[in-house]
């Protein structure tokens, strides 16, 4: 009986893993951010940092699900364009060798 608790819970977490849209990308974007950005988050507190993970792994998992919480029109179609702007950057970092070629992806040609 425990071993198919244990099989349940483990199930679970695998599967509410898998539930976040970009998940994996947006999480090693966010890291990626964090470790290569230099001067301006080393000097962040802890606190800091937890914060600023949170909201950039908010916005990037907002930008893959691409919600807009009900905005419609010219709001709607500006949210999805910069939607996708954060999903060109994010998959970039998320796949840069080094805190070079993350640099890189922060070029205009993403902004």
């Amino acid at each position: 009986m425990k071993r198919m608790w244990i099989l349940v819970a483990l199930t679970a977490a695998v599967a509410a893993s898998g539930c976040r849209k970009g998940g994996e990308t947006c999480d090693k974007f966010v890291e990626r951010s964090l470790s290569c950005d230099g001067e301006d988050t080393q000097k962040m507190s802890g606190d800091e940092k937890s914060q600023y993970k949170v909201m950039m792994s908010g916005m990037c998992e907002a930008a893959f699900s691409e919600e807009t919480g009900g905005a419609e029109g010219e709001t709607k179609k500006m949210m999805l364009e910069m939607y996708a702007n954060v999903r060109t950057k994010a998959k970039c970092v998320a796949d840069a060798k080094d805190c070079a070629a993350a640099k890189a992806c922060e070029s205009s040609k993403y902004d």
